[in-house]
């Protein structure tokens, strides 16, 4: 029953891998895409988003299907 439980937790995740620099890897997201993804990095007029900053380098988003 754990087991089954773990299971239909696994299935309805989804991962999104985020990187500046992804080339060569198809399942690898541009991280500059996150800000247009998710209202969570909208950006204040002016700003420059920090594609190239440490939290964005290898970035996995978990969300539910």
């Amino acid at each position: 029953h754990a087991v089954q439980f773990l299971y239909d937790i696994v299935k309805n995740i989804n991962f999104s891998y985020y990187h500046p620099n992804p080339e060569n890897y198809k399942h690898i997201k541009n991280a500059l895409l996150l800000k247009d993804e998710d209202s969570r990095f909208m950006l204040h007029h002016g700003d420059e988003f920090p594609n190239n900053a440490p939290f964005f380098k290898g970035c996995i988003k978990i969300a539910r299907n």
